[in-house]
């Protein structure tokens, strides 16, 4: 009896069609590699920030320990006018990073009006903006 009923079960379960979609998962999910576009988001919104915020620092400062200019923040360089050196530096928000020779500084930076502060972990440092 159980032989009988071997085909006629057969015949079933071949016959019911559940129309579902046998391809493979892997098939359907191409890889897609979002690191690159990842890394172009971020290169779009940096320069974004860097034209917005660094054209309000741009100038002359000096920290008010002597008569003189202290620096002179330029669209891409910082040129240190006692060390007549010039150093590259991004913003970033509100945070300024200064590429030194042997280390990379970074800060916070505030505007209000003709001051400049910058708070690092060594302190806050205020700066005047340079009237001649």
């Amino acid at each position: 009896m159980t032989l009988r009923l071997l085909p006629i079960l057969l015949i079933i379960i071949t016959s019911c069609n559940t129309e579902q979609n046998t391809t493979p998962v892997q098939d359907i999910l191409q890889p897609t590699d979002t690191t690159k576009e990842i890394k172009n988001a971020i290169s779009r919104r940096h320069n974004i920030v860097e034209k917005s915020d660094s054209t309000t620092i741009l100038g002359i400062w000096k920290d008010g320990n002597s008569e003189n200019a202290t620096f002179d923040i330029r669209k891409d360089s910082i040129y240190y006018i006692d060390q007549f050196a010039t150093y590259k530096y991004f913003i970033i928000g509100d945070s300024i990073k200064i590429y030194y020779p042997d280390r990379a500084f970074t800060g916070l930076v505030s505007l209000s009006k003709d001051t400049l502060t910058i708070t690092s972990e060594d302190g806050a440092t205020k700066f005047w903006k340079f009237k001649n």
